[in-house]
């Protein structure tokens, strides 16, 4: 059953998304530090989830950036820990500059929305709450919408840290970033964004209809809907953010993801034209093969080779799989610096 995507709440005057509620509908606890301030250039969204360890750190790396015509809104959604009470300490900081708003828990995709319908700028930027951003962010970002007015979109380049905040890898040069109307090379893998990094123009949150609530997964969702409406992305080739690899996010869960996945495939394979579409779902089966069994789900694994068998793209892209299997190997005995090397290197080529 189809379901439309949930409606953001509002604070204020901000502007809301189409057909949202009564300002402050679905939050609660809605806290600001001074006087509301005029209209910014650009609204920072966080949705905040158990983070009471590291939202301290988001939060410091917005104040130092180098471009302040910006305002934040944090959702809380339903942290069990202190996660809200450490953001409510960052009030007098910010003067006027960040509103936090709470919600019983439902997701990711619902806290985007309720942030960006209480959000006022024609410029979105979305951080979440355990990464941190780099002070050129906001600024390069403003600008890279200004040089290119047919852009929906702006990403960058990013660096993978640790729990304690070690930098541990410059993830330039380990996908090839988006750039252009894209929906085609998003479908095959051919390209990729690094969600941290994302911006985005509030018309098209407002033409998508929001983040789409049907799914646990906020990032693919969005992206592909946009790239399939022939939306652009841009680029900056700077790292813009630091992503933090905590080992344990659910992004990473085939599991948990496993129902997205599918209706993912259903609803935009369809989408390519007709010559693509075999080939998209012999990728499709590959890829999600892939990432169950580097992940352990060996069940699973073994359920996506059997289908792909079944549905007679095992045999034609046999070569493909040869390769997908050296690298499952390769994850479990090689270093991952070396592991991470050896796939950006091959990415391209297979997809």
């Amino acid at each position: 059953m189809a379901l439309a995507p949930g409606k953001p709440a509002a604070y204020g005057q901000g502007r809301h998304g189409p057909g949202s509620p009564a300002p402050g509908a679905g939050c609660f606890g809605r806290v600001s530090a001074g006087p509301t301030v005029s209209e910014p250039r650009i609204s920072v969204v966080v949705p905040a989830y158990n983070h009471e360890r590291w939202v301290g750190a988001t939060l410091q790396s917005i104040l130092e950036q180098t471009f302040t015509d910006w305002e934040v809104v944090l959702v809380d959604d339903g942290s069990k820990d202190g996660t809200r009470q450490l953001a409510e300490q960052y009030l007098p900081r910010f003067e006027g500059k960040l509103h936090v708003l709470s919600q019983a828990n439902a997701g990711i995709c619902r806290a985007l929305n309720v942030g960006v319908g209480a959000s006022r700028a024609p410029l979105i930027a979305i951080i979440a709450s355990d990464d941190v951003m780099l002070p050129q962010r906001l600024a390069l970002q403003v600008a890279a919408f200004e040089a290119h007015p047919n852009a929906a979109i702006i990403h960058g380049a990013a660096l993978r840290i640790d729990e304690s905040g070690r930098v541990t890898q410059d993830m330039r040069g380990t996908y090839v970033p988006a750039r252009g109307a894209c929906f085609e090379d998003f479908m095959f893998g051919r390209v990729g964004v690094c969600a941290p990094s994302v911006a985005f123009r509030r018309t098209l949150w407002e033409e998508l209809g929001g983040f789409d609530e049907r799914y646990r997964t906020e990032d693919v969702p969005f992206l592909l809907e946009a790239t399939s409406r022939g939306h652009e992305l841009q680029f900056v080739e700077e790292p813009l953010v630091c992503w933090r690899d905590t080992g344990g996010s659910l992004g990473k869960s085939t599991a948990t993801f496993e129902a997205d996945a599918i209706a993912l495939r259903e609803r935009y394979i369809p989408r390519l034209p007709p010559a693509l579409q075999r080939p998209a779902r012999a990728r499709w089966y590959r890829y999600r093969f892939r990432m169950a069994a580097l992940q352990g789900h060996w069940r699973g694994a073994g359920r996506y080779l059997t289908d792909s068998a079944r549905g007679g793209y095992l045999w034609r892209d046999l070569p493909h799989y040869t390769v997908t299997v050296a690298a499952v190997c390769a994850r479990q005995l090689l270093p991952m610096f070396l592991y991470r090397k050896l796939s950006a290197l091959a990415r391209p080529r297979v997809g």
